[in-house]
């Protein structure tokens, strides 16, 4: 378990490092908001289908697919842009 955390550490650390010094020298417009939302949506649904629904294949094949159809509606016009 330890090591499951410190893990976890290194990639957020880095992955924060890498977003500083890549806005440094390298801006990218990132929509903070939005990944921001992504993510905690995902991890919501995760705790709920954990908690509730364990071990029930149903129920997480359900809430993936649900959460890929809001992503999908949200992002319509960027992914018809993109596939265009």
């Amino acid at each position: 378990m330890a090591a499951a955390w410190a893990t976890l550490a290194a990639y957020g650390s880095m992955m924060l490092i890498s977003y500083f010094l890549g806005k440094k020298y390298y801006p990218v417009p990132y929509n903070i908001k939005k990944i921001g939302l992504y993510l905690l949506t995902s991890i919501a649904i995760s705790f709920i289908s954990f908690i509730f629904f364990r071990e029930d294949y149903i129920a997480g094949t359900a809430f993936v697919v649900l959460f890929l159809a809001g992503i999908i509606i949200i992002e319509k016009k960027d992914l018809k842009k993109m596939l265009t």
